[in-house]
């Protein structure tokens, strides 16, 4: 997927006719499941979650799909956070090392999943399921879900006020 069309997406999904809180909660579910270790079951996880606390379906599943090619580098940030949160000690030269091949697998990794979709589901799935990372992992998933839902929520309902404000305008 290209730029471009992630930019379409992302721009649609933000008009669309729903509760902020249902379309800012979809998206949410989408990436929180691309920071947790599902083993390319991340998009029917999102599925699952998304129809259980009555949100958008299709909006859950897109962000799961789009984030996805960040997997690599969401994988390489759970296990360093992980590794911080248990104090584990490590240098920054390890950080550097381990975050440039994560970003390097990502931006490679995303012709290589346009060109054949059946890597997204083994792409990187076999990771190190160590403490650090398991703890990682949950931390990340919460904060950038959290993170996420917030500025999405604020963006679609500032925007909804301000067509709203516009209407008032035009009508006068």
């Amino acid at each position: 997927m290209k730029l471009r069309n992630l930019r379409t997406e992302l721009v649609k999904i933000l008009h669309l006719e729903d509760t902020p809180n249902a379309i800012a909660l979809s998206v949410a579910i989408g990436v929180f499941w691309n920071f947790i270790p599902t083993i390319g079951l991340g998009v029917f996880v999102s599925i699952f979650f998304a129809r259980l606390l009555k949100v958008r379906v299709v909006i859950a599943a897109t962000a799961n799909l789009c984030t996805g090619f960040f997997i690599p580098f969401f994988y390489t940030l759970n296990l360093i956070t992980g590794r911080i949160l248990t104090g584990f000690n490590f240098n920054l030269e390890q950080i550097e090392g381990e975050l440039g091949s994560s970003i390097d697998k990502s931006v490679t990794g995303i012709e290589e999943v346009i060109v054949n979709p059946k890597l997204y589901f083994f792409y990187d799935k076999i990771h190190s399921l160590s403490a650090d990372f398991v703890i990682g992992s949950i931390a990340n998933a919460f904060l950038a879900a959290g993170l996420i839902y917030v500025i999405l929520w604020f963006v679609i309902k500032n925007r909804k006020k301000y067509k709203m404000h516009k209407n008032k305008h035009v009508d006068c």
